[in-house]
């Protein structure tokens, strides 16, 4: 009986330390996506104010039309800052989980949900704003040419913030059942 319970606990010790492996790996790409986030918002705020400015070098990407250059550059700003804060909420769970301690925490559910309702704001927000330039900028509804495209592709970014509020209401369950389990021992 003795060489069984030894065996479980070798293996959940193992468990334990590939789980916080993982964690901190899931950290660490975290952090690479927030840094590469903030350099794309950087980088597309300066090229706006080039642009306002004048100094835009030409090439096959750019527009004739000032207001469509000005608008992609916000709302790409826009994007990569709420997928940075998103990020932010990431490091910040995987943080937690790496010490290896149960997972169901209330903080980590709330971080969770965080990173949720910061996805789906950013995921509304570049949708309308999509829908907004194809509507005034690009008259493109009213010509007859985009009438089945209108939303952009932020779908994908409402749908994983729909799948994280799903899982954070999960993590809320469990962080209910290890409290009853734990004023139960």
């Amino acid at each position: 009986m003795k060489k069984a319970v030894d065996v479980i606990e070798r293996t959940l010790e193992k468990d334990k330390k590939s789980f916080i492996f993982v964690c901190r790996m899931g950290e660490v790409f975290s952090i690479l996506i927030l840094v590469m986030c903030i350099i794309g918002a950087l980088a597309a705020g300066f090229m706006s104010v080039m642009y306002i400015l004048g100094i835009a070098i030409d090439s096959e990407f750019a527009t004739p039309h000032i207001a469509e250059e000005i608008y992609c550059m916000i709302n790409g700003i826009c994007i990569a800052l709420g997928l940075a804060v998103a990020c932010n909420f990431s490091v910040k769970i995987f943080n937690s989980l790496k010490t290896g301690d149960t997972p169901f925490k209330y903080d980590i559910a709330d971080k969770i949900k965080g990173a949720g309702i910061t996805l789906i704001v950013t995921g509304l927000f570049g949708s309308l704003t999509e829908f907004i330039h194809t509507v005034l900028i690009d008259n493109s509804v009213f010509l007859g040419e985009n009438t089945i495209g209108i939303i952009s592709g932020c779908e994908d970014m409402i749908i994983l913030s729909v799948i994280l509020m799903s899982v954070a209401y999960i993590f809320n369950y469990g962080c209910k059942l290890q409290q009853e389990s734990d004023e139960t021992l």
